[in-house]
């Protein structure tokens, strides 16, 4: 019940995104994000809103465009590309039977390589002014999105996360707890349920991978 009222959640705050920039006739929004907690080079879908485009979010992920190759190339934090409607690939297809025209990406890198796509798809070409007005606004509704779209992914609370940032600063179970006005063991609770979330086998994994998947 609480992953259902967190992706709820997160649907209503894209769909106000999306009104806020309806008219630049943007669509929808896909986040693609590490596809696991241990794998964070392969891509899996975070979000796709309206629901109608997962789908061709889910063809897209696996897809060679952008991804950590353009990352790791140096190319532009924020790109885009006029979707061709005659195009072979599955993804461009499924979006142009969703009659999108054009996407827009925009890159939010992590650590160690890893990082957030934000693709804006819109329902007519665009040209460069266009493109980058619609990226700019991405970029800027990102960290408004972010926390949102992290605690529906992996069901990690704002407790959690304090906990995870006390420790991260290098303070023992005793100190955090100190710190947090909690007892230890209440600290040891939060810490062994992000362990288990992230799949992380020791508190130095845990708080690395919450680094890398922008939890902390």
């Amino acid at each position: 019940m609480r992953a259902d009222r967190e992706l709820a959640v997160v649907g209503e705050s894209v769909q106000e995104w999306l009104d806020s920039v309806a008219v630049l006739e943007v669509k929808a929004l896909i986040v693609l994000g590490p596809a696991s907690a241990d794998d964070v080079q392969r891509r899996g879908v975070w979000v796709a809103h309206p629901g109608s485009f997962r789908a061709a979010a889910e063809m897209l992920a696996p897809s060679d465009v952008y991804g950590a190759a353009w990352r790791a190339s140096g190319a532009p934090t924020l790109a885009w590309q006029n979707i061709r409607q005659d195009s072979e690939a599955a993804w461009q297809a499924a979006l142009a039977s969703d009659r999108i025209r054009a996407i827009v990406r925009c890159d939010v890198p992590m650590p160690f390589g890893a990082g957030f796509e934000c693709l804006a798809c819109v329902s007519r070409p665009l040209a460069k002014p266009e493109a980058f007005e619609i990226g700019w606004a991405l970029v800027n509704a990102w960290p408004g999105l972010k926390d949102g779209v992290i605690a529906s992914r992996f069901g990690v609370t704002p407790r959690m996360r304090e906990v995870l940032r006390v420790l991260a600063e290098g303070h023992t179970a005793e100190t955090a707890a100190q710190r947090l006005g909690m007892k230890e063991r209440t600290v040891g609770y939060h810490l062994n349920v992000v362990m288990e979330k992230l799949n992380a086998r020791n508190r130095a994994a845990a708080i690395l991978r919450a680094c890398i998947l922008g939890i902390l």
